[in-house]
């Protein structure tokens, strides 16, 4: 059985990086990305500050509940086959029309947190963006104002933190997300 396919991007637009890239990319449809350059310790601080934001009562997160008119903030009736699952989530991401990021007051430190990983990804996201572009015969910023200023749809990369109460994890679906499954 093969492995995903794991890419060093430390050196992304080397003839040998971006030749494994093009083969990830042509024969997986998927990769896995090391030497990404994202700091350790913001990765650490943001599980930390995730277990921050989960572990407030129940009735504080619902403060900055997600609605109808804002698809961000806090979320825990999403379904899977009909069935409500015991996961909560926290979705972050642009202003979007009149929806924003609802931040829970007195947390400034996840705010700041939050936002630099989403800022490091998007980063990350356009310089990866740049060279499978690039690999097609096309420059580096040909695709790259579909996603500027800020796309509701931006390619992040996807982090996934776990831990033994149960999964905490970033998730790049056009903001991201903070979720976790209640112990």
């Amino acid at each position: 059985m093969s492995k995903i396919p794991v890419v060093s991007i430390k050196e992304l637009f080397n003839p040998h990086t971006r030749g494994e890239l093009h083969r990830a990319c042509e024969e997986w449809g998927l990769f896995h990305i090391t030497d990404h350059g994202v700091c350790p310790s913001l990765l650490d601080n943001l599980r930390a500050q995730s277990d921050l934001f989960f572990d407030l009562p129940l009735a504080e997160k619902k403060l900055v509940q997600r609605s109808a008119l804002n698809p961000w903030g806090f979320y825990d009736k999403e379904l899977t086959k009909n069935v409500r699952d015991r996961k909560e989530i926290f979705d972050f991401g642009p202003r979007l029309d009149d929806a924003a990021t609802p931040w829970p007051e007195g947390m400034p430190v996840f705010r700041q947190t939050v936002e630099c990983y989403f800022d490091l990804c998007k980063s990350l996201s356009l310089r990866l963006l740049g060279a499978i572009v690039s690999n097609l015969g096309m420059s580096r910023n040909h695709l790259e104002s579909a996603f500027q200023p800020v796309h509701s749809r931006e390619p992040l990369i996807n982090y996934r933190f776990l831990r033994a109460s149960g999964c905490v994890g970033l998730f790049g679906n056009g903001g991201g997300h903070c979720r976790r499954s209640p112990p």
